[in-house]
């Protein structure tokens, strides 16, 4: 969505399928259907497919299948839309105002939040101009120096692209017309220096600046 794609990048895929069985009314079983080994999961097809390899289910906070098809990386998540949510355009802002009294790590829209992260920094950022240029090639610079340096992978607890994107967002907007080097210089800084709260949400890192 934002444009910072590198050499080596994964894709990531939001699968999305309602919580209740339309005809039954059977719940979807995560564990069966998704990561199962028997013939109706997804983990299963995927598997037997031939140019799929290095495929593995990870059953963290995000669950998701990680996989290789074609020497290209894929991440795949898995999104339970409620059966009261209409399919419609605006299906994830209904998601989401469903689930608002539920746990903030709720499994079935967690996957959600990378998304609308972006979705909402694309809503800041100038779409055709070098500063937005500026912005997205910083952002691959990050990521780059982030994986030479071995602390790239949020499996690992380490930044990932969803995080630096939130982070050089922050700092775009406080030095919007900053060059690339003095962006970099002034990322660099902030990360040092700046004692960030674990409970920041991504709305108010971007409008309080």
């Amino acid at each position: 969505m934002l444009g910072i794609n590198t050499i080596g990048s994964d894709i990531d895929m939001i699968l999305i399928v309602e919580e209740y069985e339309r005809n039954t009314g059977k719940p979807f079983d995560l564990m069966s259907e998704f990561f199962g080994d028997e013939e109706k999961a997804l983990y299963h097809h995927l598997s037997k497919l031939d140019n799929v390899k290095n495929i593995q289910k990870v059953n963290t906070r995000i669950p998701l299948i990680e996989l290789n098809y074609s020497n290209i990386d894929f991440d795949i998540v898995l999104i339970l839309l409620p059966s009261e949510i209409p399919n419609t355009p605006n299906w994830i802002e209904k998601v989401l105002e469903n689930e608002k009294n539920l746990a903030i790590g709720d499994r079935k829209i967690l996957p959600l939040a990378s998304y609308k992260a972006n979705e909402f920094i694309l809503e800041k950022i100038l779409k055709e101009d070098l500063r937005a240029k500026n912005f997205r090639f910083a952002i691959i610079a990050m990521k780059i120096w982030a994986k030479k340096s071995s602390i790239y992978g949020n499996i690992f607890g380490f930044l990932s692209g969803s995080i630096l994107s939130i982070f050089i967002s922050k700092i775009y907007l406080l030095y919007p017309n900053a060059n690339l080097h003095v962006l970099l210089q002034r990322i660099f800084l902030t990360f040092l220096t700046w004692l960030m709260s674990a409970h920041s949400i991504t709305k108010t890192l971007l409008l309080n600046h």
